[in-house]
């Protein structure tokens, strides 16, 4: 049961960062604009819109969650949590959905734009 709730506890801290860093609610962060370093107009495909910024929202709850853990001397029980905490935000990346929306003159989809969001936190 605890290892269930570092890694939950780790997620909710890298989800709700990675909200407020894509709705601007954040100072410090954004957008995530490294999928737009390959942009490739592909079958009318493009990257765009504002992609959530999971890598920020991870490392922030990297630092704030694992912040006691690293202060205590290292034994099984740090590291189990550490792996746990670590465990939790890899759910938050690894279930990440690409949402597109069309273009087009009259419901026609003649162009989508795309970007990677995360699901909401009850689907992880």
């Amino acid at each position: 049961e605890a290892a269930f709730v570092h890694a939950m506890s780790a997620a909710a801290v890298a989800h709700a960062v990675t909200r407020a860093c894509s709705s601007g609610k954040m100072d410090r962060c954004g957008c995530d604009r490294t999928v737009h370093k390959n942009v490739t107009v592909q079958n009318s495909f493009i990257w765009s819109g504002c992609s959530d910024n999971v890598a920020y929202g991870a490392a922030f709850s990297q630092r704030f969650v694992d912040a006691r853990e690293r202060r205590r001397k290292i034994n099984g029980r740090v590291l189990m949590n550490l792996h746990n905490n670590q465990a939790g935000r890899n759910a938050i990346e690894n279930h990440m959905k690409t949402m597109c929306k069309c273009h087009g003159v009259s419901g026609a989809c003649e162009m989508r734009t795309c970007w990677r969001a995360i699901l909401s936190f009850r689907k992880i």
